[in-house]
């Protein structure tokens, strides 16, 4: 390329990937994790990540508006290395982590967890370095504290698939970014403006890392006096609701968030439709799965499911399936779900939907339509979530609504 545009080369590069994969085979998507873009890379399947960064806690608190600027550059497909590239403490100065016995130093398996626990909801998940290996049963066993909350963030991540994959769709097809200063969504927040270890996942998702220790620092010594809360700041303009407990707050206002090692602080914007499967072993297992469609009251809301082949390049002919879904907020709500749209011959024809009213009260009544005909629906209760699930059975080309009322 001519001499005045070298720093165009990432961009060249990435094409030269893609194009050339693609005219090899259309059966495989491109992924091309590289550690260098120029504006226009995200066209060519780029996934870009910090880089060989250190395990520090300094450094991991950094790595949230590293990543944050980095998406609202317009290269929205941002990842690290979780637990850090470099661990130990090594003779060049870019190897400069805190962990010379990462094995067994209970320090690092505390600042790993919590990376990990970020990791789960960026872009692209993924754990990388030198140093330590870095398999899940490398931190503990089953019923073990660090193990178990590792393997949460996986559970979490992967029940969360079908948001995330709508999430990416929506990017990939309408432009915007996954991982969202909080400034895209409030900006007429001033304290908003200034948060830089927050950030929205999706539009819904307010998530929350933990960016200190609590149990251990280096060579697993006890911290004394540790800090056990998490000051959070929820934007102004909608209420909250703790991703967890379903606990209420209003927005804009501080609040301290208790801590512990199996959780990362979330919440959830009220208004809001969250779909969640079960717990998978991978995404191919995920598109099988009956999805809960967890629908958070307090105002309007909408969500668009997409669906594909989950891979291959079929979607850029428009060989996808949408499902649109709507919460009408007000005395008597009301929640319905459109027919699909698109190639519907790849998604179940015949679907069971669980329709999750989380934070509604015991004494609601929910009256079903399907296609304008009344019908039968199982109703149960959660008292620890305050929340009525109804299950049912319809077509895929189905409407169905929801009217509610006694809430």
């Amino acid at each position: 390329i001519p001499r005045d545009k070298l720093n165009a080369y990432a961009l060249v590069h990435a094409q030269t990937i893609y194009d050339g994969m693609r005219s090899e085979t259309e059966d495989y998507r491109v992924c091309n994790l590289t550690r260098s873009a120029h504006t226009g890379s995200q066209r060519y399947g780029a996934i870009l990540w910090s880089g060989d960064i250190s395990a520090k806690w300094d450094t991991f608190k950094k790595q949230i508006p590293a990543g944050l600027n980095f998406c609202a550059s317009g290269l929205p497909f941002w990842t690290l290395d979780i637990g850090a590239f470099f661990v130990k403490q090594g003779t060049q100065w870019f190897w400069n982590g805190d962990y010379d016995d990462p094995d067994n130093d209970l320090g690092y398996r505390e600042l790993y967890t919590r990376w990990f626990q970020l990791g789960a909801f960026l872009p692209v998940f993924r754990s990388h370095g030198t140093d330590v290996r870095r398999e899940p049963w490398h931190f503990g066993e089953q019923g073990e504290p660090f193990y178990d909350a590792i393997q949460a963030a996986i559970d979490l991540r992967y029940r969360l698939m079908p948001y995330i994959y709508s999430a990416a769709a929506e990017t990939s097809l309408n432009g915007g970014t996954m991982m969202r200063l909080l400034a895209f969504d409030y900006r007429q927040d001033k304290e908003a403006l200034n948060i830089k270890d927050q950030y929205l996942f999706g539009k819904n998702i307010l998530v929350c890392p933990v960016t200190h220790p609590m149990y251990y620092g280096v060579n697993s010594k006890k911290i004394e006096n540790p800090i056990t809360t998490r000051r959070v700041y929820l934007p102004a303009g909608n209420d909250w609701f703790d991703f967890y407990t379903m606990e209420r707050f209003t927005g804009g206002a501080w609040i301290d968030v208790p801590l512990s090692l199996d959780k990362i602080p979330l919440f959830v914007k009220a208004g809001s439709i969250i779909p969640m499967t079960d717990s998978v072993r991978n995404t191919a297992q995920s598109g099988k799965m009956p999805i809960d469609y967890r629908v958070f009251p307090g105002a309007d809301a909408a969500f668009t499911l997409y669906e594909d082949a989950g891979d291959g390049n079929d979607f850029d002919n428009g060989a996808f399936c949408r499902t649109q879904m709507h919460l009408a907020w007000g005395e008597q709500p009301q929640f319905s779900i459109s027919p699909a749209v698109g190639h519907t011959g790849l998604i179940p024809q015949w679907r069971n939907w669980n329709i999750c009213l989380r934070g509604f009260h015991k004494n609601i009544h929910v009256q079903l339509m399907v296609d304008g005909i009344p019908a039968e629906a199982a109703c149960r209760y959660d008292a620890a979530t305050n929340s009525t699930t109804v299950c049912l059975s319809a077509s895929a080309n189905s409407e169905i609504r929801l009217q509610i009322t006694g809430q």
